[in-house]
């Protein structure tokens, strides 16, 4: 059954347990397309199955091209964007937005501009900003936002920068949302304003996310909703546009100059060769760390200092810097056949 509208949410750090709770929370069915982002990146994402453990609604990690149908649950899939059009779900392994993917801002943007006045947005417990710009776009377009109320978050920074950014329509706990959200689902869906077109800027900024011109196009498109800035893309090297606040990576927005993946697994591991050798005082080159082992590709760096006798340091890094930092015999064997191993895939993969 094609979906009367839509309700897109959108969370992060704290929001597996918020998302059970508003699930436990629901009268009943909701009679809407339901789309739901978390923060997962690239792990595994048992989400859906911890949801329909709770109640049976049916969430799902969907197909990419799969109808949109009332009463569905939709969970964005780990390092994929959940996109929604008028009737469709798509998935897209684009830029990463907000230092994720899948990230919230896709999402309520697409949904917006697909959905207008039958789109309903949803921001839960998070840190950083996620989900402000596209909370705003919805709300440009004539959807409704709601907000949890930062003081019952876990992690209130997303719903206070909503808060701060966006004229929301409500600001409860996660029981008033749900509350909120099965009363909205069971009216009539709105009628279309009529209202024309959908904001200008915000349709380009959609375009130059689905990578839908060519790469002229594209970066025409680019100036005419943001100016080039001085810094460039941590995650590819690329130019950054700065626009309100927030920038664009030029190089990833257009196809054509996307890097395949083989050169930028390559890339990556020379960039943190670069910081390995950037971080440490004593280091004598970048691409290799201080005592020559080549083990920054398997992202770890030996520490420049004197080896006390019978015992070699072992490779830490920030992430483990409590944790033991000397080891010797079999383990230590065991260390350096595993790093040689990394470098040699390495090596291989630069000669192919």
């Amino acid at each position: 059954m094609p979906a009367p509208r839509v309700i897109v949410i959108g969370t992060s750090a704290g929001g597996v347990g918020a998302l059970i709770e508003l699930v436990a929370c629901l009268p009943g069915p909701l009679d809407a397309a339901v789309g739901i982002v978390l923060h997962v990146g690239s792990q595994k994402s048992l989400l859906p199955e911890l949801l329909n453990a709770r109640a049976d609604i049916g969430a799902r990690h969907p197909e990419d091209g799969e109808p949109l149908e009332a009463g569905a649950v939709y969970v964005a899939p780990p390092d994929r964007h959940l996109i929604f059009t008028e009737d469709r779900v798509r998935l897209s392994h684009g830029p990463r937005e907000n230092h994720a993917r899948p990230a919230i801002d896709p999402l309520f943007r697409s949904a917006a501009l697909a959905w207008r006045e039958k789109c309903i947005g949803v921001v839960l417990t998070g840190v950083l900003d996620d989900g402000t710009a596209g909370l705003a776009a919805i709300k440009r377009c004539g959807g409704l936002a709601i907000v949890q109320d930062p003081a019952t978050a876990t992690a209130p920074d997303m719903p206070r920068s909503a808060l701060e950014n966006v004229e929301v329509d409500h600001c409860l706990d996660i029981p008033g949302i749900a509350r909120v959200l099965h009363s909205l689902a069971s009216r009539p869906p709105p009628p279309a304003k009529g209202g024309g077109e959908p904001p200008a800027l915000l349709a380009r900024e959609n375009d130059i996310f689905e990578g839908k011109h060519s790469v002229e196009a594209t970066l025409n498109q680019l100036s005419t909703i943001a100016a080039p800035s001085a810094m460039t893309c941590p995650e590819c090297g690329g130019s950054l546009w700065s626009s309100r606040r927030r920038s664009r990576c030029a190089t990833a927005a257009t196809p054509a100059m996307r890097i395949p993946r083989a050169r930028s697994a390559q890339r990556s591991a020379m960039r943190r060769s670069s910081r390995c050798g950037a971080a440490c005082a004593r280091c004598a080159s970048a691409r290799s760390c201080c005592d020559g082992w080549p083990q920054c590709p398997n992202r770890w760096a030996r520490r420049c200092r004197p080896k006390p006798a019978g015992a070699r340091p072992t490779a830490c890094s920030t992430r483990r810097a409590n944790s033991r930092r000397w080891r010797s015999g079999a383990a230590m064997k065991r260390a350096e056949r595993t790093r040689a191993a990394a470098y040699d895939r390495l090596r291989t993969r630069e000669a192919g």
